[in-house]
């Protein structure tokens, strides 16, 4: 046993951007509590986005490389950090970190992978996304329906792919944890797990007691999270509100967060010229808004487990 408080380490892609990012700092904050320093791994790094109550023994460490699942640089760099800090325990939200395999017998550190989604959800961003480019033009929806709908739903060519990928990523894991029983029980089946005898173990989300919610609300519809496509959809609640807002003409919609879609969904509201809608971008501090919201949509797609859900 090393000196001093242990350590554990994340991976992350971006940090802070969305709920899996929220969670680790829940995480960090429980740990600290038991004398564990916590480092995060990340290709990007967004420092103004960090809340104001980070723990003590926290600490980020950005990587020379933006895409971290890919590049042998940061690889390097972890191991150099990891065995440098002594940090015992590694837990990956990246599933498909390339030199991962190198990291753990360089270092011998354990090795956990968080899975903070539904299981293949990758399959399904997979879908969706073909599906959205056979509607760009004619010659696209030929290969949609002649080609990619073959492939993807008649010989489900996208999910076997990703069962390749489960298994290998379950193969190299010491623990591989789900967000709920039922998630444990379908990757059991799907990856011929024994059920009484495997490595999948589950922790759910943490959620928070709000002592004194605001009861005096305003009238407004609320959307919290990353904008993007694949998965969050906002799209569909921007064809909703569309439909509805000149029969509710004393609400607004409110869209908190950011991502690579913010810019075609504000170009989709100028199109429409649609009223009272309001893009307040990313923050670090969602509460003042679920006090005054009366309504909070979720329109994705899939959902792991939906954080605004409990947090509103």
């Amino acid at each position: 046993m090393q000196q001093g408080n242990k350590r554990v380490a994340f991976v992350h892609d971006d940090f802070p951007f969305g709920g899996a990012e929220r969670v680790t700092m829940d995480i960090a904050n429980y740990l600290s509590s038991f004398d564990y320093d916590v480092y995060i791994f990340t290709g990007t790094y967004y420092a103004d986005r960090l809340p104001a109550n980070i723990p003590i023994g926290f600490n980020v460490i950005e990587l020379p490389e933006p895409c971290v699942s890919k590049s042998e640089k940061d690889a390097v760099c972890m191991i150099d950090h990891i065995k440098k800090m002594s940090i015992s325990i590694l837990v990956a939200a990246v599933r498909e970190l390339k030199y991962i395999q190198m990291i753990v017998e360089s270092t011998h550190c354990k090795y956990v992978f968080a899975h903070h989604g539904t299981p293949f959800w990758e399959a399904q961003i997979k879908l969706d996304m073909a599906r959205k480019r056979g509607y760009r033009s004619w010659s696209n929806r030929l290969e949609w329906y002649f080609l990619s709908y073959p492939k993807y739903i008649w010989f489900k060519k996208h999910e076997k792919q990703f069962h390749r990928i489960y298994q290998s990523t379950y193969a190299l894991t010491d623990r591989y944890t789900v967000l709920c029983e039922e998630y444990r029980s379908e990757l059991v089946r799907s990856l011929g797990l024994d059920p009484q005898n495997n490595k999948i173990r589950v922790i759910p989300n943490s959620e928070k007691r709000i002592e004194h919610p605001n009861l005096n609300k305003r009238k407004q519809v609320l959307f919290v999270g990353r904008l993007s496509y694949s998965d969050k959809r906002v799209d569909r609640l921007i064809d909703i509100w569309e439909k509805v807002c000149n029969r509710v003409p004393e609400w607004e919609l409110i869209i908190v967060g950011d991502g690579e879609e913010r810019e075609n969904l504000e170009n989709k509201v100028s199109r429409a010229k649609l009223p009272r809608i309001r893009f307040e971008g990313a923050t670090t501090n969602v509460q003042p808004y679920y006090d005054e919201a009366s309504v909070l949509c979720l329109v994705s797609t899939f959902e792991g487990w939906g954080l605004c859900l409990t947090e509103a």
